[in-house]
């Protein structure tokens, strides 16, 4: 490894490797039809999006997917408290699922309790709309760790 004397300036992968991301983001509009026809909404996503994005501790995407939950009429007091959402009464039965399944993707518990999360995850939301959230997930642990590889700045 050879280094230098001054830093290197930022490198971010999505401008390293344009393609790649421009397909990680031709994934993204998929899951979101996906979810759509699955009756699965853009708010809902972005709920997942944004538990997925705290889990993982990436400030980049959690500001991103704050302000888009808020432009598609989230309420900002349940944006405050979905990290103990578990703890309201304010997430309805296919919000719960959503970011338990959510959370049990990033987290990856040990299998029984995966198990378990999928089953009801699947009986409230149904497979289209279970298999929707969970490539949703899956994809913001991705873009997670490219802005969290990339040291993103939040402007």
């Amino acid at each position: 490894m050879t280094t230098s004397a001054e830093p290197a300036g930022p490198f971010y992968l999505d401008k390293a490797a344009p393609d790649v991301f421009n397909a990680m983001s031709g994934v993204s509009k998929l899951i979101a039809a996906s979810a759509a026809e699955a009756g699965i909404s853009e708010q809902l996503l972005e709920l997942v999006n944004y538990r997925v994005s705290q889990i993982n501790g990436c400030a980049y995407c959690l500001d991103i997917h704050h302000a888009k939950a808020v432009r598609l009429g989230e309420d900002p007091r349940r944006l405050a408290v979905v990290q103990e959402w578990q703890e309201t009464e304010i997430f309805d039965d296919a919000e719960s699922a959503a970011l338990e399944l959510a959370e049990c993707i990033t987290l990856i518990p040990e299998p029984a309790e995966r198990a378990e999360v999928e089953d009801c995850a699947r009986a409230v939301l149904g497979d289209a709309g279970y298999a929707a959230v969970a490539w949703a997930a899956i994809a913001m642990n991705a873009f997670n760790r490219v802005s969290i590889t990339s040291h993103h700045p939040v402007r």
